[in-house]
């Protein structure tokens, strides 16, 4: 299932429109090495009874996903690249030689994602023009904490977090410290108090952060900071970037922080991540000529809320999931005005 948003961008003498549908040695070599697909051996399966509303209590491995009823997400920058740009390392920020930016917000522009619901992110003032040419990448940086708001019932009673309260219905839930409270990925040691799910009867919905401090963690619970994802369109490059563009100074050559450094894998922390980058190839090169009225981006997000369960009878924890995205130019009428 897949959403719509619309940004407006100057481009030319055009209008620009964004459809959004719905992330000890250093780092030398400035792509993923490996790669997880969006498969129950990748850590990721949609909830069995999902389309149906109502979700199977046993679920495979430590949880499914699900389509949140809300979902927030920040971008920052959206470019067009002209070749595959070179990805950031501990040293250096993504090559941006043959990429231009249309969209630019350092102070991230917040979007609400829902179906069939169209919202413009940012300002006029965020856009610039992209020259004509052929483009074969995207390059998308987004922060790295997204915003839920959602409720799910399951076919019968499970408790939440440290088993104390149980429902068959289960919300998103404020932390103990507060609206602003961020509860990451990798967070162990969670109890009802400091969680964001609540399985009390009649409970409400409330809007939660996620923040996203590593990519996926190995069987030694080392944390990886760049991942090649499988998603519905081409794969894309995904990196965790620090606040100066550039990976943690402790990945390494396999991509992962080790869980005995002394930062970048923890739990309960952002580990120095505050934004996300995709490089996506286009499966077909996009043109930018003067018939070019629009660039659709569609984001997935059907299964882009996870359910982060201790056992079967046991919710421990809401989690964001892999985010999914494409992008295609649109052309319009030779007459007439863009609608």
């Amino acid at each position: 299932m897949r959403l719509s948003l619309n940004i407006k961008v100057f481009f030319s003498a055009l209008f620009f429109v964004i459809l959004v549908s719905t992330f000890y040695s250093s780092v030398s070599e400035a792509k993923p090495t490996t790669q997880v697909a969006r498969t129950a051996a990748g850590g990721s399966v949609a909830c069995t009874g999902n389309a149906n509303g109502i979700i199977e209590k046993t679920v495979p491995g430590d949880g499914c996903e699900v389509q949140p009823d809300t979902q927030k997400l920040t971008f920052f920058r959206l470019e067009l690249c002209t070749e595959e740009p070179t990805g950031p390392t501990t040293s250096a920020i993504v090559d941006r030689t043959k990429c231009f930016t249309f969209f630019r917000n350092d102070a991230g522009s917040e979007v609400s994602i829902k179906k069939l619901l169209g919202t413009q992110i940012g300002l006029p003032r965020h856009y610039e023009a992209v020259p004509y040419g052929t483009y074969t990448h995207g390059l998308v940086t987004m922060g790295s904490t997204f915003k839920f708001k959602s409720s799910v019932t399951f076919d019968g009673d499970v408790a939440d977090t440290d088993s104390n309260d149980t429902g068959s219905t289960c919300v998103t839930k404020i932390p103990a410290g507060g609206a602003s409270t961020i509860i990451y990925g990798f967070h162990t040691s969670l109890n009802h108090a400091n969680s964001n799910v609540d399985c009390t009867d009649g409970a409400t919905a409330a809007e939660i952060i996620i923040g996203v401090n590593t990519m996926t963690m190995d069987n030694s619970n080392n944390c990886y900071h760049l991942k090649k994802f499988v998603t519905s369109g081409p794969l894309i490059d995904a990196y965790l970037l620090q606040s100066d563009g550039t990976l943690h100074d402790n990945v390494n050559g396999s991509d992962v922080v080790p869980q005995s450094a002394a930062s970048g894998c923890k739990s309960g922390v952002s580990n120095g991540v505050t934004n996300i980058q995709g490089v996506m190839p286009f499966t077909t090169p996009i043109e930018i000529s003067p018939q070019t009225v629009g660039l659709q981006i569609e984001y997935n997000n059907t299964q882009g809320l996870k359910l982060d369960m201790a056992s079967d009878n046991v919710f421990y924890k809401f989690d964001s999931s892999f985010f999914d995205f494409t992008l295609k130019a649109q052309t319009g009428r030779k007459k007439g005005a863009f609608r």
